[in-house]
């Protein structure tokens, strides 16, 4: 399925992570949940930066998502982080 990017490189999913309805039914739909934004954030890693951990289930109960960011970092070690503080 095509995606279309927005700005800065994010897709509707990234706008979607406010409204877990919504977020499940694009995501069922097809959308590609592995895209990164041009921070290279995947949609898996804003949701942590963005401390909406009650999508999180909603995006790794997807097959292959993509757990890195591409500096290599961990979404689980950045949630772990960011609990530290």
């Amino acid at each position: 399925m095509p995606i279309v990017k927005i700005f800065i490189g994010i897709t509707v999913l990234f706008y979607a992570v406010p409204h877990s309805q919504l977020l499940k039914k694009l995501l069922d739909f097809g959308l590609d949940y592995n895209h990164v934004n041009n921070d290279g954030d995947s949609l898996l890693m804003y949701v942590c930066k963005q401390d909406k951990l009650q999508m999180f289930d909603i995006i790794i109960r997807k097959p292959d998502f993509n757990i890195y960011q591409f500096n290599k970092n961990l979404a689980m070690l950045f949630i772990e982080k960011k609990a530290r503080k």
